[in-house]
This record gives structure tokens, sequence and C-alpha cells, in this order.
């Protein structure tokens, strides 16, 4: 029998149910921003690790090759079209696939999957869409580097660069026109003077894609994340 005067609880109102349901709504709108920031960062580091080993493939095989860069364009080899960066042959048959112990996730950036999965950028692969393309490659080399130089600039061995430090070797490319920056995505495996820019999708701003920054591997093998507003002082010298 229950005591005068002691009332028991049973389970919560409604009104705190709400309540704890509007606390943990709360938390997690604070958290999921911290931890999707903190996962692209991993990632960075992740493709920042796969770009230098790129360059230590590079150059190994200049070493190689009577201290000759491999071309921009073919490094990874063209084959069909342009913007094939999903088709497994544009590895396979460049010139970087033995040096790399024929590894194919070191030439694929993380968040570049992320990126071109969005939906929300336009994007062409040799003309075709949808979320059936699989890219195999997200990286491009200074398109004036090897026997193919391009725009004016040929330069065939490391010897004539004068600031390896400041001399873009290998970048990250977009999949979309970035206005103001560059007037077409990544199509070819190389990034030259001109029509193309550094990538912007890491770490972009309120998440428009347009204002983030790429990673930049430098010809001393040092790599950072640059803007894609320096793409033309960091291919040239």
């Amino acid at each position: 029998m229950t005591r005068m005067g002691v009332r028991h609880r049973h389970g919560f109102t409604l009104i705190e149910m709400l309540l704890v349901v509007a606390v943990i709504a709360l938390l997690i709108s604070i958290l999921l921003p911290t931890l999707s920031r903190a996962k692209e960062n991993a990632n960075v580091a992740i493709c920042m690790t796969r770009l230098n080993q790129i360059g230590n493939a590079a150059h190994t095989y200049t070493i190689s090759n009577q201290n000759y860069f491999a071309s921009a364009f073919n490094w990874t080899q063209h084959v069909t079209c342009w913007h094939d960066w999903h088709q497994k042959e544009r590895v396979t048959d460049g010139l970087l696939f033995p040096y790399l112990g024929k590894n194919y996730a070191i030439y694929l950036c993380p968040t570049f999957m992320n990126t071109y999965r969005n939906g929300d950028r336009p994007y062409s692969a040799c003309g075709d869409t949808g979320q059936a393309i699989v890219p195999v490659y997200s990286y491009s080399m200074n398109a004036s580097m090897g026997w193919q130089g391009w725009a004016g600039f040929t330069w065939k061995t490391p010897r004539v660069i004068r600031n390896p430090s400041r001399m873009l070797f290998y970048s990250e490319e977009s999949t979309w026109a970035v206005p103001g920056y560059s007037a077409v995505s990544i199509n070819n495996g190389a990034i030259g003077v001109g029509p193309d820019g550094i990538a912007t999708y890491h770490l972009p701003e309120s998440g428009n894609l347009d204002t983030g920054r790429g990673n930049v591997l430098f010809l001393d093998l040092h790599v950072d994340l640059r803007h894609p507003s320096e793409t033309t002082t960091l291919c040239v010298q």
C-alpha cells in the first residue's frame, strides 16, 4: 500500500521526451561539421601521401631515363577521348605504372571520389554520365615538363628548373570548370598555364566546392594545399 502523500512517477512526460530529442538534435548539428572536417583532413593527408608517392616514382623514372622527365601527356596514357579519368588503360598504359608497383590506389584521392559523386556539379567522362563511372586517377602533371612541353615551355630535365621548391610537379584538378580559375575540368592528366587550374574541392568554405584548395606536389617533393589562383605562377618560372 502506498503511504499517504507519496507519489510514484512512471516514465517520462511527452514534454521531457521532446526536450531530450531537441538536445540530441542540437548536439548532432554541432558535431557533424566537426566530424566532417576531421574526416576531410584525414583525406587530405591520404591524398598528400599518394601524391608524394607519385613524385618519388616520377623521380625514379627520370633517373632511369637519362635524367629526362616522363611527359605530362604520357605519365598516364591518353586512350580514346578527353575526360577519360575513369578508364583503367589511362593508368596501366602510363609510364609511371611500373614504378608505382602497379598499384591503382595511389592514383586516386578519396576526396575526388566523394566530390564527383556528389552530383551537384557537371562533369564529362567520354560522354558517359551517371553514378556508374568509377574514376581511376585524379592527379595531373605540369604540362610544361617533358618532351611535349605546353604553352611555350619545355623543361625536359630537372637541371633546368631554377627553384624546385616553387615549381609545380603534380597537382589535383576539379571535375568541373571553376569560374575565374579554370576553363575545363580534369581531362588529360596534364595541368597547364591557361585553361587549367589547381583543384578546389579540399576544405571548401560553407560547402561551396569552388572555394577550396588542391594538393600540389613540388619538384623538391614537398606537398602543400594551394589555391587555384596560384596555378600560373607555380607552373612556370
